[in-house]
Parts: structure tokens; sequence; C-alpha cells
């Protein structure tokens, strides 16, 4: 194991975006709630808030047309509905059980495990 006896921890100021008045790299982990006029020095794409939500500000991307409105709704649909199904799937593997005691229920009675998987994805529907 190396020595970090040494080591000191130190705060280092990289700008860039303020999360609550801070720098990032100033924060402690779960400290940042909100991302706040992030711009992020790419020079092609800047996202800002300017208290009515989040736009793009600057869009200058080779061979891509700025989405509009329209489509950055229907994508933050998109992934919030995919968001949501995924929290469904895991919920529902989670109840499933091991696979190895699903195959023992189904060569004792297959239709008692069909009711219960039914069950199960009757409770966690998908959107």
């Amino acid at each position: 194991m190396p020595n970090t006896s040494q080591i000191t921890p130190t705060v280092v100021s990289c700008f860039g975006g303020l999360v609550l008045n801070k720098d990032v790299f100033s924060m402690r982990p779960g400290e940042a709630l909100q991302l706040t006029n992030f711009e992020p020095d790419i020079g092609n794409v800047l996202v800002y808030n300017d208290g009515d939500g989040d736009y793009i500000k600057t869009w200058s991307v080779d061979g891509l047309d700025k989405p509009t409105d329209e489509q950055l709704a229907s994508y933050e649909t998109a992934g919030n509905t995919e968001q949501k199904n995924s929290v469904v799937r895991n919920t529902r593997r989670a109840a499933y059980g091991d696979i190895g005691d699903q195959l023992d229920e189904i060569y004792k009675d297959i239709d008692a495990w069909k009711a219960r998987i039914k069950k199960i994805k009757d409770d966690n529907p998908k959107e």
C-alpha cells in the first residue's frame, strides 16, 4: 500500500459553472442540488437558465441543426419515461426472485408461477 501520510487535501477551483453559488470542485459529494448557468468551455453549445427554465443560448455544431423546443421536449419526455420504466424493471426483477427458484416453481406448478408473475407485472406497470 502506498504511503499517503504526507498527502494534504486541497480545494482546487476550476471555474466554468456555478452550482448553488459554489464552484463544483469545492463541494462535498451530494451537495449539488441544481446546476445553474453551466457554461462549458467547448465553444459550440451553451445551455443557459435565466430563471424560466433551461434553453440553448448558443448552438454552432457543424452538420447538426439546432434542436427545436418540441424536439427537446419529446427527448425529455422519452428520457423521463425510460427512467420510470427502469425503476419498474428493477422492482419487478427483485420481486421475481432467483431464476433457479423460478424454474423450480415452474416445474412444480407453472400456473401458480404465471399467476405470481402476472400479479408482479400488474402491481408494477410500465408507462
